[in-house]
């Protein structure tokens, strides 16, 4: 494992002496897993963008633009090829409004957006190098979807409706199912999470309309709703929106790991909670204090959102976005960006840790996060920003890098 032999190298390099010099100058560079800095990859986004892996070396990423379509970037495993339009629906302009993309067979990708307006759901497809038309699938939609794939070619689009229900719309490789309610009281500007932990098993995750966690197996309807978490979930952040939760299926286990950001109790602080089911519920404290502890002094938190990455072998990446800005009012009023990184490896303990990395000048108003893994050692994170203010989108990479050489000294005389 590579991280280990960085760590034992760093261990070799303080007990270093000009005696084994020779043979460490043989041995080459010596690297570890870092972030790279945020670049920009151009655009004009008015959304959070989404982005999916359809292979090990492809990356599509959509957002909406400024003129309220939605436009792709990909990049095909050697460069980032150019933005373009998918033109003819009026993307949601919602504050919280973002397109749902899901890959369900490698090199295909379908895209889903509310329409603006009546708020039905709409497909485009992209496979391999044709681009599909727009597909109405209609519905009375007042939240985004979360789609999942629980097989190959098999998506299930999960959505709150007008009526405060959860609703699905299921496609099984030739023909839609329709719209079907799966009932529950869902909080207002809120959205399903949704995951995939095992062939026709999905989970989801809602916030109920009194804030509390509540479950329902797609699967087992019979069960109904549950209950999995009474704290309230909150953003941290002075954002006039709803806090959802995430859901990830665990790529090597028929587990379900959810994440959402509650309210403090009497007797805990406000945190980011991890929610795993595998038949059971176990809920977790990631004691996030959302960089509170070194937040820039005379700031407010003004924008927060976060994503996680659920990998091989129990390893799960959070991370977080915090925009932090002057009151209102209050001289110099420049934003302060910062990112945060939390790794989880078998287990506690975790802990949280600010990437000095520095956003693109042309970057604008960043203000929602989306991560994903690129095979099983990279890590790929975007910004984008909203219809409050437009951002470039921003690409980080957590990669393997080559950092340290070393060389015979010389000696003194």
């Amino acid at each position: 494992m590579r991280v280990a032999t960085f760590s034992f190298a760093l261990i070799l390099a303080a007990a270093w002496d000009a005696s084994a010099g020779d043979d460490l100058e043989r041995a080459g560079p010596i690297g570890g897993y870092d972030w790279t800095g945020w670049t920009s990859r151009g655009g004009i986004t008015v959304s959070g963008p989404d982005c999916v892996a359809a292979s090990s070396s492809r990356i599509d990423c959509f957002a909406r633009g400024h003129d309220g379509q939605l436009w792709r970037l990909w990049w095909d495993g050697s460069v980032w090829r150019a933005w373009t339009s998918a033109p003819g629906v009026a993307n949601d302009a919602f504050y919280l409004s973002r397109p749902e993309c899901v890959s369900a067979e490698v090199d295909h990708v379908d895209c889903f957006v509310r329409r603006h307006g009546d708020g039905a759901l709409f497909r485009r497809t992209w496979d391999g190098g044709y681009e599909h038309s727009w597909e109405n699938l209609g519905g009375h939609l007042s939240s985004d979807p979360d789609c999942v794939t629980r097989k190959a070619r098999r998506i299930d689009c999960f959505a709150r409706g007008e009526d405060g229900a959860m609703w699905q719309n299921a496609f099984d490789g030739q023909v839609w199912s329709g719209w079907l309610t799966r009932g529950g009281e869902l909080a207002s500007q809120s959205k399903p999470a949704c995951a995939s932990r095992a062939v026709d098993k999905v989970d989801c995750v809602v916030v109920w309309a009194d804030k509390t966690l509540r479950h329902f197996a797609v699967h087992s309807p019979r069960d109904k709703w549950k209950v999995v978490s009474r704290r309230p979930t909150a953003l941290p952040s002075a954002e006039n929106a709803g806090a959802s939760p995430k859901c990830h299926a665990a790529p090597d286990d028929e587990r379900v790991d959810c994440f959402a950001p509650v309210e403090k109790s009497k007797s805990k602080p406000q945190s980011l909670l991890r929610l795993s089911f595998d038949g059971g519920w176990t809920v977790s404290d990631l004691a996030s204090d959302f960089g509170r502890a070194d937040a820039p002094a005379r700031h407010d938190l003004s924008h927060y959102d976060f994503d996680c990455v659920v990998r091989r072998g129990e390893r799960l990446t959070c991370l977080e976005l915090l925009v932090w800005r002057r009151p209102t009012g209050t001289a110099g009023g420049e934003k302060i960006v910062r990112f945060r990184h939390m790794a989880y490896v078998m287990g506690p303990p975790a802990h949280w840790r600010n990437v000095p990395l520095t956003m693109p000048i042309e970057a604008g108003n960043v203000t929602f996060l989306k991560c994903l893994a690129l095979g099983e050692e990279r890590i790929e994170c975007f910004t984008g920003g909203s219809w409050l203010g437009n951002s470039t989108l921003n690409q980080a990479s957590f990669v393997y890098q080559e950092r340290i050489t070393f060389r015979p000294m010389t000696p003194v005389r």
